[in-house]
């Protein structure tokens, strides 16, 4: 007999079940009702059937068990696309993201005549990823991505067409009989397998885009497989697109040769502004760099920039003239600036003149100099701000500072002599000046973020209040110093940590 607990104990049980004993936890929620339903909650929610041995394990389970719906808890489900038609579609009814692998029509031409139509089962996912699938032709993308009615992100990892069936047909005749998914977001990782393709990379992006008209934000993920021109050709083939991330961007050397931009005879991109872009840089290789930078510069130079979020590692060195070409082509439409990156300020000078434009500013720099130091550079880059406009601005200086050695009495001396040196910099003195009228929040964060013992966060936050008596403390693992602008009468405070408390209004 099931002993008579209340269900919020049992509740409280199952959820240590979830991370002790799965197997016990799979075990109650076979118990009854009761405890099937609040088990939901707790069960993983992510099922992989990579191999027809792991399917026919889970056939099994559910025919023994006499419980094929115990598997609606189900949200993620990553499978070879061949067994779709054999999953049992009302056991998996929650799924929300779907991954279909190794579709090839190549190597297994005569899938399972239900394939498509079995599809319709899966009707609430809104996540869908196709992995080192090759397609006989669009026709069979198109009837995959309109399976799913409420679609929202679609990922293409490696697509590739089978030579054989290049069709005799232009793109354009391709296109005419086709309808669009309704996906907003689009990832394209790693591009596609150029060398099974039967679409040049141009023809591919434009075919992809008439698929999926509603896109609005695009992810790209580009290494050597797919050129640099591909962000070009991509803004002319999405003309709803308003987000572009180019989360990383790493090519080696030796594929430099084959970055072929369009020719000057393409169309124009659409006259929209982007509203978001982010460029990811990692490569140790200049003339890459240099060459990334000119290319993300013409994809949205003729529509503008509002937003941009730059994110660097490499060659710091290659860093100053081409953040000074972003700013000078990007100023007059850019609104919001985030700069992420190593030693960018031992090399490289910041000029934001031609931002006129500036609402919000963020900059995050990591480097082995003092906070003081640090915070010379930046003032410099704010004493040259020419926007009247700025109303946010976020600064993190990590400059290598130690805080879990402040028990250290040698460690700590310098410490406080950094926090003393930095209150003498004049923070106050560069965030009063009267262009800077408009601000409502000012953040500096000071890391890193190091867990410290309690009786040393109380000697820096004893510290801290004497030698910034003017600003609120709060206590945490790091120091963040922020002001909140209300109707012309600032507030500041100290935050300790890396969470950010902002002060009401």
């Amino acid at each position: 007999m099931i002993p008579e607990l209340p269900l919020d104990v049992i509740s409280i049980i199952m959820g240590n079940l979830k991370w002790t004993d799965s197997v016990a936890l799979f075990h109650c929620a076979l118990t009854c009702r009761d405890w099937h339903s609040l088990a939901q909650d707790y069960l993983p929610y992510s099922l992989e059937l990579t191999s027809a041995s792991q399917f026919d394990d889970l056939s099994h389970l559910m025919v023994r068990s006499g419980r094929r719906s115990h598997a609606g808890f189900v949200k993620f489900l990553r499978i070879i696309a061949h067994l779709i038609p054999h999953v049992f579609g009302h056991s998996f009814k929650r799924i929300q993201t779907l991954n279909l692998q190794d579709i090839d029509w190549q190597t297994n031409p005569l899938l399972h005549p239900g394939f498509f139509t079995s599809m319709a089962q899966f009707n609430l996912v809104t996540h869908l990823g196709l992995y080192a699938c090759r397609f006989c032709g669009l026709q069979d993308l198109r009837r995959i991505l309109c399976a799913f009615p409420q679609l929202e992100t679609l990922t293409l990892d490696y697509i590739s067409w089978i030579p054989a069936t290049r069709h005799p047909s232009s793109p354009g005749t391709i296109l005419s009989n086709m309808s669009a998914c309704s996906a907003r977001t689009l990832i394209l990782s790693q591009g596609y397998d150029r060398s099974m393709d039967c679409f040049s990379q141009a023809d591919f992006l434009m075919l992809i885009s008439k698929l999926l008209l509603s896109v609005e934000a695009v992810e790209l993920w580009i290494t050597s497989t797919m050129d640099l021109s591909g962000i070009l050709i991509l803004l002319r083939s999405f003309p709803c697109v308003t987000k572009l991330s180019v989360v990383e961007l790493f090519q080696k050397p030796e594929h430099l040769q084959q970055m072929v931009l369009p020719p000057t005879s393409a169309p124009e991109p659409p006259i929209h502004r982007i509203q978001l872009a982010q460029l990811r840089l990692e490569s140790d290789d200049t003339n890459f760099f240099a060459t990334s930078v000119e290319c993300f510069i013409d994809a949205f130079a003729p529509g503008g920039l509002t937003r941009l979020a730059i994110f660097h590692s490499g060659l710091a060195t290659s860093l100053g003239c081409h953040l000074d070409m972003l700013m000078r082509t990007f100023g007059n439409s850019l609104e919001s600036l985030t700069v992420i990156g190593s030693g960018i300020f031992e090399v490289a000078q910041l000029s934001l003149a031609p931002c006129t434009s500036l609402t919000s500013l963020s900059l995050d720099v990591w480097s082995d100099h003092t906070w003081h130091t640090l915070w010379k550079s930046v003032a410099e880059i704010l004493f040259h701000i020419t926007s009247a406009q700025l109303q946010e601005l976020w600064i993190r200086l990590d400059s290598g500072s130690r805080m879990e050695y402040l028990s250290d009495p040698d460690v700590a001396a310098r410490f406080f002599d950094e926090l003393d040196m930095l209150n003498v910099s004049g923070i106050d003195h560069v965030i009063d000046r009267e262009k800077f009228s408009q601000l409502e929040l000012v953040e500096i964060q000071l890391g890193p973020f190091h867990e410290t013992g309690e009786s040393t966060n109380h000697k820096v936050e004893a510290h801290v209040r004497r030698v910034f008596s003017a600003w609120d403390i709060w206590t945490s693992n790091a120091i963040t110093l922020m002001m909140r602008n209300i109707k012309r009468n600032p507030r500041r405070m100290i935050l300790f940590g890396g969470g950010v408390f902002l002060l009401s209004p």
